[in-house]
Order: structure tokens, then C-alpha cells, then sequence
């Protein structure tokens, strides 16, 4: 609906989804008694009618003969001519932007809050890289509606990975400042089953407890051919982590499960390191094997 009202304007063709892709760009748009002058026809359109933006006033959407809104372009009053909308409202802005119409119009539509803006850009990235969701959903009209700026999919990953450097950069000055660290390391696998070596560690910094994940390594990139991680490599990968954090002088326990190959990783980080490191083990793990031999033990009950 339009201004509040409602009356509905439904697109053309498959009527429900159209409806749905364009609600983002109806709402920018009111009835005006005012028709752009010397419209040309297209695509054999006779307007009945015509939307006004509210924000842009020399952008203008047809109205047909049987009361839809024609959403497949619009017409630029400053150009004189119709512009392809490509799903967004923001196509409508950024035609604005690049032509240069009228400043005056282009500083109302984000005189609301740029920082509200950002805010809500870096928390939608932020959403998508803790979760782990698809980048394509961030091109959906019902997410770019929501602020202007918001990055498409291909730009998503490296902003991810600005973001991810920048945070491992502040981690780095924090961990500067620790006298000892504790480390942890476990092997996961995610849901496509690629194998990662999860190192974490906790420190006391200036009078707080510290704690991070330091890095997710690949471990499909140095298992070649074989189909478990041995403790050299567990070694290898930890040690690059830790040197690549400055804290392999500050290690003084190590965590990980009882398996054989994390007790061996352990042993021989602390011969690389040519000192004793305490290597203790994870209590959830062990929690977990007891309460799993319980089930076992009481299976019949």
C-alpha cells in the first residue's frame, strides 16, 4: 500500500511476486496531480496516473490503465527519459547519485542517520560471517532495501576478511601486553566436512581475563592424501599460529583431548620450543567420553 492507505498496487505479470520484490520501492513513492511534462510513451504504456518519489521529486512511476504500478522503469524528469529499475530502490538512488541532479534531493534520502546506516551495514556483514549464511542472500531486494551501501556478494567476502584481519591485528597488541598464555587446540569439522584445527587461548591482561580464537587452520591443505591429521602436523600448524602471534615464548599449558595425536602434538611443541609445557586435559572432553559410557553402561534402562 501506498501513504499508509490501503490501497494495494500490484506489479505485472506474476502479480504476488512482483508485489513482493517492489514494496521496498513503493514505499519511496506517492499519487501526484502533477504529471512529469512531455513524458514519452514506451514499451506502448498510456499512463492513468503517476507516483511522485518522496525523496528524489524528479522520479516518476507510471500508473496503467487497469491501476498497477508499472515497476519496470522509471521516468527521470531531469533526463527526459525512462531508466531501468533492476530490483531496488537503491538502483533508482544511485542514477541520482551518478548523474548529479540535484544534491538537495540526494542529501534527504540519508539525512536520516549515515551512522545509523553503517551501523546496520557492519551488523548485517557481521550476521552473515558468524553464521555462516549464504552470500547471495545479501543481494535479496528485501535486504538492500533495509540501508544504502549494503555490499553485494562479491564484495561481502573481502570486507569479511578486512574485518577478520583487523580484529587479529587488535588481538596481537592485547596478547603484547600478557605474561603467560594458555592454549587450546581441538579438530572440527564444519558442515561441508572440511577438517580445521581450532587454536584458542586464554590470558590474564591487565587485570582481566582474556580470551580468543586465535585461528581456524585448514587442515585438508596439509593432509594430502592422508585422512587424519598426525601429531607433526598438529606440530606444525599449532607453532604457526603461536609464532604468528608472538606468544610461543609466553605458552606455559597447553589443552587438548587425550587422543594420541594431540599428546604427541604436545610433546613435540614442547621440544621445539626447548622448554617443559604443561599439557593438560580438556575436561569437556572428558565429561562427554564419562557421560557416554554411562548411556553405554545403563543402555537396557
Amino acid at each position: 500500500s501506498l501513504d499508509g492507505g490501503s490501497e494495494a498496487f500490484p506489479g505485472r505479470g506474476n502479480e504476488g511476486m512482483t508485489c513482493i520484490l517492489f514494496t521496498g520501492i513503493l514505499s519511496h513513492f506517492k499519487r501526484t496531480e502533477d504529471p512529469p511534462m512531455s513524458a514519452p510513451s514506451v514499451q506502448g504504456l498510456h499512463p492513468s496516473g503517476w507516483l511522485v518519489g518522496t525523496e528524489l521529486p524528479d522520479a516518476y512511476l507510471a500508473v496503467q490503465e487497469n491501476g498497477a504500478v508499472w515497476t519496470e522503469q522509471f521516468f527521470c524528469r531531469k533526463c527526459q527519459t525512462w531508466k531501468k529499475i533492476s530490483g531496488t530502490y537503491h538502483h533508482i538512488v544511485d542514477h541520482y547519485r551518478i548523474v548529479k541532479h540535484s544534491e538537495e534531493s540526494f542529501s534527504r534520502i540519508y539525512k536520516m542517520s549515515t551512522e545509523r546506516n553503517k551501523e546496520i551495514r557492519d551488523s548485517l556483514i557481521w550476521l552473515f560471517a558468524s553464521r555462516g549464511l549464504p552470500f547471495q542472500l545479501i543481494d535479496a531486494p528485501q535486504l538492500q532495501n533495509v540501508c544504502h551501501g549494503l555490499p553485494h556478494r562479491h564484495s561481502l567476502r573481502e570486507m569479511i576478511i578486512r574485518m577478520a584481519d583487523a580484529m587479529r591485528d587488535r588481538v596481537k597488541e592485547i596478547l603484547a601486553d600478557a605474561q603467560r598464555v594458555q592454549v587450546s587446540f581441538d579438530e572440527w569439522c564444519d558442515r561441508c566436512n572440511r577438517r580445521f584445527l581450532g587454536v584458542n587461548c586464554v590470558s590474564w591482561v591487565n587485570g582481566h581475563i582474556c580470551k580468543f580464537c586465535l585461528d581456524c587452520q585448514n587442515c585438508d591443505d596439509v593432509m594430502g592424501d592422508q585422512t587424519q591429521l598426525s601429531g607433526e602436523m598438529i606440530c606444525d600448524l599449532v607453532l604457526e599460529v603461536l609464532g604468528d602471534y608472538g606468544i610461543q615464548d609466553k605458552v606455559f599449558v597447553f589443552v587438548s583431548d587425550r587422543g594420541s595425536d594431540m599428546r604427541l602434538a604436545g610433546t613435540k611443541i614442547s621440544g621445539k620450543l626447548k622448554r617443559s609445557i604443561i599439557h593438560g586435559n580438556c575436561i569437556a572432553h572428558f565429561v562427554n567420553n564419562l557421560m557416554s559410557r554411562l548411556v553405554l553402561e545403563f543402555k537396557s534402562i
